[in-house]
C-alpha cells in the first residue's frame, strides 16, 4: 500500500486516485482533533462526539454533512433537500459544500 498523508482533508491514494467527499467526512471521524479545527472555521458545521458519533453535522441539528453531500451528488437540488429537511436553509447547504471543499483543498499527498 502506498504512502498517504492526510491533513484536514481527503487524500489521494498512491497512484493519484481521488477518494470521495464522503471520505472527507469519514476522515473527520477518525481524526476528530484535526477535523474540529476545520469545523471551527465553519460556524454552521459542528463536530461533537456526543452528536451522531462525532460526524460533522449542520449546527443545531443531527443532519450529517455526509448525507447532504450524498443527496447533492445524487442530483437533488437545494430546494429538494430543504423540502426533506425543513430545518435546513440554503445557507446551510452552502456551508456544507464549503466545508467539504475546504477539506479537499487542505490536503497533503505523498506518492510512494
Amino acid at each position: 500500500m502506498g504512502a498517504v498523508t492526510e491533513r484536514l482533508g481527503v487524500a489521494r491514494a498512491a497512484g493519484g486516485q481521488p477518494r470521495t467527499l464522503a471520505s472527507a467526512v469519514n476522515y473527520a471521524i477518525v481524526n476528530p482533533e484535526q477535523a474540529a479545527v476545520g469545523a471551527m472555521r465553519h460556524e454552521r458545521i459542528e463536530i461533537n462526539p456526543e452528536v451522531m458519533g462525532g460526524k460533522p453535522v449542520v449546527r443545531g441539528t443531527r443532519i450529517p454533512v455526509e448525507m447532504i453531500l450524498r443527496k447533492l451528488g445524487a442530483g437533488l437540488s437545494t430546494a429538494e433537500i430543504i423540502a426533506d429537511h425543513p430545518r435546513l436553509t440554503a445557507d446551510d447547504i452552502l456551508a456544507v459544500q464549503t466545508f467539504a471543499a475546504d477539506y479537499l483543498a487542505d490536503q497533503d499527498v505523498i506518492f510512494g
